[in-house]
Formats: C-alpha cells, structure tokens, sequence
C-alpha cells in the first residue's frame, strides 16, 4: 500500500470513528508535527496523545512501535472508552505496534533506550503544570522539569528527537489582557517560550534545536504550515521545537 492510500484509509476510518467530519485538516497538522522525520522502523512515544491520532499516523508511515501516554480525566473528549475505540481503529488499520496507557509520563516505566522519537503535542505544560508556569523565575520548578527530562532521556536511544508543539507564553492578546480569539481557551502564564525548553533539554544532553512557528487552522488550510514568529504572536502563538539527544542526527 503507498503513502497516499494509507493516509486515506486513515482517514476513512478516522471518520468513521467520529474523529474529525472530514479530516482535511489531520494530515497538515500531523506533517507539521513530523516534519521531515523518517517515521520508518522508529520507536515513537507520545505525550498526552488524546485519542491517538498521531500514533496511527505513525504506525501507517512505519514505525514499528507508537506509545501514547494519556490519562483519563474528567472531561476528556467525553469519551469513557477511548481505550477501546482506539484499539478497534488500530485493529482496523492492522496496527499490531500501536497502543495508548492511561498513565502520565511521570508513570510510563521503559527499559534505557527504548524510544527513537518522543513527541508533545500541547501536552508539556501538563507534565507538570505548576512547575511550568513558574519555569521562567523559579529554580526548584527548573529543577523539577529537569529531573523529568532527565529520565525521559534515559529512555530514548541516543540520537533519538524530541518534538515540542505548544503555544509560547508570550501573546499579542495576553500581553494585552485580552481573550485571544483565535484561542480563547488558553492560558498564556501556564506554557513557556520555545527558548527556555530548549535551554532544560540542553542541560541533559539534547542538542541542535531547531524552532519553527506554526500556522493555525486557518493557515493550514491556505497552505501555510510555517509563518514568521511575529505573525505566530498576532496568532496561536505555536511553535515546534526539534532537538536531537546526544548530538547525533
């Protein structure tokens, strides 16, 4: 089966399965998160990875095992069998290497070098939440991240990459005092700028990172994946953050 016919049979069935009406939008977004990394025979662990999706994106592009981390919690999408519609979509897609664990990264047990690619798709300030929002002023928070990142590096291989999306705590409408109407819901002072994860993962070993800004919805439907980092403060604010343990690509 190509490329094409396996994102299309993800999406059929990602449609059918009630994650998206139409799913024109899911293959940008997963490209955008992605980028140019070969998912072949890759170990991939994701973060907080809601339903799923780009965990099957990433068993249909190949890679031979994808974790996702998500625990369950009062509202989250609604959906008390998450677990089970996702293992019948992975069933359906013939996805033997692809599960999801209810548990938080702080819970995830994995013997050393057992990941080639860990991804956090609006998930980081959730590791842990109060520590995040004081990163930027407080040593011991600092410290608390680190000692995370820490033993999430103990279990990726060397070389492996870590992929951060997540909007920047500096934001036009946040610095102003105002509700953002592009993301009303966020919180500007629970995330952090691209520059100061990459600072923490630096410290225990990552290296190379590469930032990029992301284009929204409305965006990724003109075909803009990537914008200047002064439209992403007038935006979303969303930026990717790559970088590479142990300095080898």
């Amino acid at each position: 089966m190509t490329e094409s016919e396996s994102v299309n049979n993800l999406l059929l069935v990602g449609k059918e399965a009630g994650l998206w009406s139409r799913g024109i939008d899911f293959p940008v977004r997963a490209r955008q998160l992605f980028g140019d990394i070969d998912l072949r025979g890759k170990r991939v662990l994701e973060v907080g990875c809601g339903r799923g999706e780009f965990c099957l994106w990433a068993g249909v592009h190949g890679a031979s095992r994808a974790v996702g981390l998500e625990p369950r919690s009062d509202g989250f999408y609604d959906a008390a069998n998450y677990l089970e519609q996702f293992r019948k979509l992975a069933a359906r897609l013939d996805l033997s290497g692809v599960e999801i664990e209810p548990k938080k990264l702080q819970e995830h047990e994995a013997p050393d070098g057992s990941y080639d690619l860990v991804l956090s798709v609006a998930s980081i300030n959730h590791v842990d939440e109060p520590a995040c929002a004081r990163l930027h002023e407080d040593t011991q928070a600092r410290a608390a991240f680190s000692r995370i990142f820490t033993d999430l590096a103990r279990i990726m291989a060397r070389g492996g990459k870590v992929v951060i999306i997540d909007a920047m705590r500096r934001n036009l409408f946040g610095d102003l005092g105002l509700r953002s109407p592009f993301n009303p819901a966020v919180t500007w002072g629970k995330h952090q700028q691209p520059h100061l994860w990459a600072d923490l993962f630096s410290g225990i070993g990552f290296t190379a990172p590469r930032i990029t800004y992301l284009g929204n919805r409305f965006f990724r439907y003109a075909g803009i994946p990537r914008i200047p980092r002064s439209l992403s403060y007038c935006s979303d604010s969303l930026f990717r953050l790559e970088m590479t343990l142990g300095g080898r690509p």
